[in-house]
């Protein structure tokens, strides 16, 4: 729960004050600034009920695009699923219209989750921040497929944290994501500079810990705001 309400008035004046699209501009500004865990649950409590609005007057389109790209890989339709930074469960929405029901959520803001579980689009609905040194609460090898959406940038789930997703996805199973371009947030997170990112899933590969899908990542248009983005599917080993 939100424990500052102070953080849930100044970003509710604040939006209150600007007109949709200079509003657009600052939550996107506010989105990619780097936080700790705790201010991102705190920023999420203050935004969860206007979400899905305000991400379509930002032109963000993260979560329909990897449920797109995920369709098209054409995966069986009883495949284990986690949703991965769930929010109000945009992907899975979509997911189970397209005849996938064996999906799980996971996120760590219980707003969100509060909207999520409303849409009865998940079989269980798993709360809990994601870091790299944080174990997750789920066994070793529990699912097919991981998909996320937009969670690789900063202030949101640091992509370090990617060898304890491996660790609960199936040997042969499948990690997806779509995320924006890593080069534009370098100038906001070290974390993002000289290649660090790339780098980071390039070396996942040389310890064989999973393999690059023929074909990905793909570059995707109009992740946010007209700008492109990618598609990544990668297979555990």
């Amino acid at each position: 729960m939100n424990d500052n309400p102070s953080t849930t008035t100044s970003l509710t004046s604040k939006l209150q004050s600007l007109d949709s699209k200079k509003s657009a501009d600052f939550l996107l500004d506010q989105l990619l600034k780097p936080k700790n865990p705790q201010d991102t649950d705190r920023f999420y409590s203050s935004w969860a009920a206007n979400y899905e609005k305000d991400i379509k007057e930002m032109e963000y389109n993260g979560g329909s695009i990897a449920a797109k790209y995920f369709l098209q890989m054409n995966f069986e339709k009883d495949s284990k699923i986690l949703d991965i930074g769930a929010g109000t469960g945009i992907i899975g929405e979509i997911l189970q219209h397209n005849g996938y029901e064996n999906i799980d959520a996971l996120d760590s803001n219980e707003e969100m989750l509060t909207i999520l579980k409303q849409k009865n689009c998940y079989k269980n609905v798993i709360k809990s921040i994601v870091t790299p040194e944080t174990k997750l609460p789920i066994n070793d090898r529990q699912y097919d497929i991981i998909i996320m959406a937009g969670v690789f940038c900063p202030g949101h789930i640091d992509y370090r944290s990617l060898a304890q997703i491996i660790r609960i996805t199936k040997s042969g199973g499948f990690i997806c994501w779509s995320m924006g371009n890593p080069k534009i947030y370098a100038d906001r997170d070290e974390l993002y500079n000289d290649g660090n990112f790339e780098r980071y899933i390039a070396l996942l590969c040389d310890k064989m810990k999973w393999l690059s899908v023929l074909g990905y990542p793909i570059v995707v248009e109009n992740f946010v705001k007209n700008l492109p983005g990618f598609f990544y599917a990668m297979q555990v080993v």
